[in-house]
């Protein structure tokens, strides 16, 4: 196997004993931001464009953000695949990210202006 899928089955056998191995799990889509440097800039921002992440069904997908101490020499650790996990234990230039927190981020403010308006 190659690719995502082939690290995610991988990390599921050594996680799961599943009574045959050739079967893979089943994996879904999530979006995390891509971040980028736009020329002349002195920072890095996200781009209007997300990148597709795979997981494991039923669990919480984990993106990678810079934190406020990123410079914009680290801005590859922020871009493509490389977002779509868990930042290194003591790297304070990266913050992790639930891909099910980022949902709730933007639909909890939108129900609590419904319930004020009623």
């Amino acid at each position: 196997c190659t690719g995502v899928q082939c690290l995610i089955k991988q990390w599921y056998q050594r996680r799961v004993r599943a009574d045959d191995c050739n079967v893979l799990p089943e994996v879904v889509n999530y979006m995390c931001d891509d971040y980028e440097v736009k020329t002349g800039a002195t920072e890095i921002t996200a781009k209007t464009t997300k990148t597709t992440c795979k997981k494991m069904k039923d669990t919480d997908g984990q993106c990678k953000t810079p934190s406020d101490t990123a410079a914009v020499a680290d801005v590859a650790e922020f871009q493509g695949q490389l977002v779509c996990m868990a930042c290194a234990d003591g790297n304070a230039k990266c913050t992790t990210v639930s891909s099910a927190g980022r949902l709730a981020a933007l639909i909890l403010p939108v129900i609590a202006l419904l319930y004020t308006l009623i």
